[in-house]
């Protein structure tokens, strides 16, 4: 919500309240719901693995989908995995890389971790890639 001066953002389980430019609680707890709208009873956004559709939060029915247009229909990918044309697949990327096209090398957007640049976010020949670090 945003008025002449500022802009809130609520955390999940609140929605923007109009008459003061805060948060109010969410009336009700609607499944995959994140924040609601100023009404406080209908979804403003989704969870992660939930496409807001229609004012409801539905579940994404594709693998690793973390955002979808229609249940079957994903629009974005956990991280470490790429989309397909069709929205219809999430496959892994490949070592290294947080966002890709395909699990091909070169197909990587962004790198998981610090200190390289897209699309060169795999391993060298003697090294070995640690998600932790």
């Amino acid at each position: 919500m945003c008025d002449a001066d500022e802009c809130t953002l609520c955390d999940d389980g609140y929605g923007a309240n109009a008459s003061d430019n805060g948060c109010t609680a969410c009336t009700s707890e609607l499944t995959g719901m994140a924040t609601c709208t100023s009404a406080l009873n209908v979804a403003a956004t989704c969870d992660s693995g939930y496409g807001l559709i229609s004012d409801v939060c539905t579940a994404c029915t594709v693998t690793n989908c973390s955002d979808c247009s229609s249940a079957d229909v994903c629009t974005m990918c956990n991280s470490g995995y790429g989309i397909s044309e069709t929205g219809d697949a999430c496959s892994a990327c490949a070592d290294g890389c947080a966002e890709c096209s395909s699990n091909c090398m070169r197909s990587c957007t962004a790198c998981a971790g610090e200190g390289r640049t897209a699309p060169n976010c795999g391993c060298a020949d003697d090294e070995t890639w640690n998600s932790a670090t």
